[in-house]
């Protein structure tokens, strides 16, 4: 795929960029997918292998609801008061890496198409750290343009911001990040659940 190829050419690549105390800057710049990953894509939406990864998600989760433990350790799961998520921890020996990008692309493009969401950016960040390159896969999604209540005149915010990312050091892919952070400015509503939110991105099959 054109992603593999490109991180690649970023590892053989040096440079003069501003080197901070995050480390050095080799690449930023918007995600664009090549037509034959645009295929790829659409090859996996059909496929058994998207089924069985949400239901497992979606599985996972609610095993984590009902016990507050997580069972499955290729998966865990942060709640606390204003941001909630789950990490997927990649197992080269359990799953395919280009099925983690298509899981990435699939939860934008699920919460842009039906759940109204704006696609703030969709950008590949590579920092070099010491002898290691940590790169950042990103899609920041936000709510629709807001809506007051007709009672309370606050604004909908949904399950407030989305933000999607995927992890590699190196060459190597590490994790897909799904968080939701909602907005505690009292002008916006209470936000609907996490729980809503896995449930709707991992139903839809």
């Amino acid at each position: 795929m054109k992603f593999w190829k490109h991180l690649k050419k970023v590892f053989s690549s040096t440079p003069n960029a501003k080197v901070g105390e995050e480390g050095q800057l080799l690449l930023h710049e918007l995600i664009e997918r090549s037509p034959e990953e645009v295929q790829h894509y659409e090859n996996w939406l059909v496929s058994r292998d998207k089924p069985e990864m949400l239901t497992w998600i979606k599985e996972q989760y609610k095993e984590f609801a009902d016990s507050c433990v997580n069972c499955d350790r290729d998966i865990s799961f942060l709640m606390i008061p204003s941001l909630n998520g789950c990490i997927i921890h990649f197992k080269p020996k359990r799953w395919d890496s280009d099925d983690f990008v298509n899981l990435f692309d699939y939860f934008k493009e699920y919460a842009c198409q039906e759940l109204g969401y704006r696609c703030h950016v969709s950008d590949i960040q590579s920092i070099r750290k010491g002898d290691k390159v940590e790169t950042t896969q990103r899609h920041f999604l936000k709510p629709p343009n807001p809506l007051r209540q007709p009672n309370d005149s606050k604004y909908d915010q949904l399950y407030g911001n989305i933000m999607v990312c995927l992890h590699f050091t190196n060459e190597r892919l590490t994790m897909l990040k799904l968080s939701a952070t909602h907005y505690c400015d009292r002008k916006y509503d209470s936000p609907k659940s996490f729980s809503e939110l896995v449930d709707k991105l991992c139903s839809n099959f």
